[in-house]
């Protein structure tokens, strides 16, 4: 079977399939094929077979890509704006002058009552109230039972430690304002850093007192002063004098006795200058009289410097507060720790033993003082033993000489008095501390009966 015979075959084949005719059964022989006749080509001449010629193939060029035609835009409204608020519209620019600011503040509130409610806002667009400086709070300080409005302002202008400002209490009778009471440069020497401590009522009168404190500041140092004003009916009366005052101080309301009013209590005090020899905060109390506050006691903060525990025993001496004075006069004798201010150089050992020598002097006197001569006695041999070259080694001498000759306290003070006099290094030894600290002078030496 030839190659057309098979290809015919399956032709015939897939053609009864289509048409679902039966294949078949094997062994049935399959129709025979007639095969179609073979042509003989008859060649009557010999020809040259002209080659056409050879088509040059161009590449294709690729077909572009179509262009999408684009939407029509879709009408999306645009974004509403929000209006940034004009607050100049809201209240006036702040005057030229902050002399003028008080002045401004009264015209504002009486345009209109409702204005009250954006001072806060106004003052802190002129920058007279911030996060440091200023501030207003309501209370009622002049008891007529509706509330005042107590405003400090600081002027915006300096970019300094301290910036001068001002206090206005205003008060509302109808829809008119005014200034009840006011803190300015006319009526206070610089009021600068002007704050309001306490709307309270401090001296237990049944009403509310205001206090406020200053702060000014000089070349190394920063003073704070506290003041408190009180209502009388007409006119606003001050509670405090000027001289409550201290360098970098914190004031602040306590009751420490146990009566009805409040004590003031200033703490600080120490200044920023070397000049001023060594120092220690301390604690201003000052108690209500009935008419004013006055300082009642003076509490110093711990040291471990050697000169604030003698000058420590020498306050409890003074007051005759014998018990205190011989355990500090002993504790600046003994305590190893307590150190000289002066301990970067070579004096720091001298100071410390000049300290020491004057402690066990007057220590020696408190016990003549307190009937115990027998201790008196050993402080003396003391002193011969370990300082026997020292100015207050011969000061004690003198003294228990003249008590035993004389036997009397002041006669052996007076006999000290003229040596000092006579030898300028005894008062020196506690005489030269810095301007912060006490002088000390040759009455000082011993102090007793001087005057009689």
């Amino acid at each position: 079977m030839t190659r057309k015979h098979l290809a015919i075959c399956l032709l015939a084949m897939m053609v009864w399939l289509l048409i679902g005719c039966e294949v078949p059964a094997p062994g049935t022989p399959l129709p025979t094929i007639t095969p179609l006749p073979t042509a003989t080509p008859t060649v009557t001449s010999t020809a040259t077979a002209t080659v056409p010629p050879t088509a040059t193939l161009e590449p294709r060029k690729p077909s572009p890509e179509p262009t999408a035609t684009p939407l029509p835009p879709t009408d999306t409204p645009a974004p509403t704006a929000t209006a940034t608020p004009d607050y100049t519209k809201l209240w006036p620019a702040p005057p030229a002058a902050f002399s003028d600011y008080a002045e401004a503040i009264l015209a504002y509130l009486n345009e209109s009552p409702v204005h009250i409610v954006r001072l806060r806002a106004m003052l802190g667009d002129w920058r007279a109230i911030t996060d440091r400086l200023g501030g207003i709070q309501e209370a009622d300080v002049d008891s007529d039972g509706a509330p005042e409005w107590i405003v400090t302002i600081a002027d915006p202008a300096p970019l300094t430690l301290t910036v001068p400002g001002e206090m206005l209490i205003l008060d509302r009778t109808g829809n008119t304002y005014q200034i009840i009471y006011r803190v300015s440069a006319e009526m206070a020497s610089l009021p600068e850093n002007l704050a309001v401590i306490a709307t309270q009522d401090v001296n237990a009168d049944g009403r509310i007192e205001l206090a406020y404190t200053t702060t000014t500041c000089g070349a190394h140092t920063c003073l704070t002063a506290a003041r408190v004003l009180a209502w009388d009916g007409a006119a606003f009366q001050p509670l405090t004098v000027d001289q409550i005052e201290l360098a970098y101080g914190e004031v602040s309301f306590e009751n420490r006795d146990g009566d009805p009013a409040l004590e003031l209590l200033m703490h600080g005090g120490v200044v920023g200058s070397v000049g001023a020899g060594p120092q220690r905060a301390r604690t201003d109390v000052y108690d209500w009289n009935g008419s004013r506050y006055e300082l009642e006691e003076t509490l110093y903060d711990a040291s471990d410097f050697l000169y604030f525990k003698v000058l420590d025993a020498n306050a409890a001496f003074t007051i005759g507060d014998y018990t205190r004075a011989i355990a500090l006069y002993q504790e600046a004798i003994d305590n190893q720790e307590l150190r000289a201010w002066r301990d970067w150089d070579s004096e720091g050992q001298k100071e410390k033993d000049d300290l020491r020598a004057f402690a066990r002097y007057r220590l020696m006197v408190v016990y003549v003082l307190v009937n115990d001569l027998p201790n008196a006695e050993a402080v003396a041999i003391q002193m011969q033993d370990e300082q026997p070259d020292h100015v207050y080694t011969q000061v004690s001498q003198i003294f228990l000489d003249y008590y035993v000759k004389m036997g009397t306290v002041p006669a052996a003070c007076r006999a000290v008095t003229a040596f000092a006099f006579e030898n300028p290094e005894a008062a020196a030894v506690l005489a030269d501390y810095g301007y912060a600290n006490p002088s000390f002078t040759p009455e000082e030496v011993c102090p007793i009966g001087l005057n009689r």
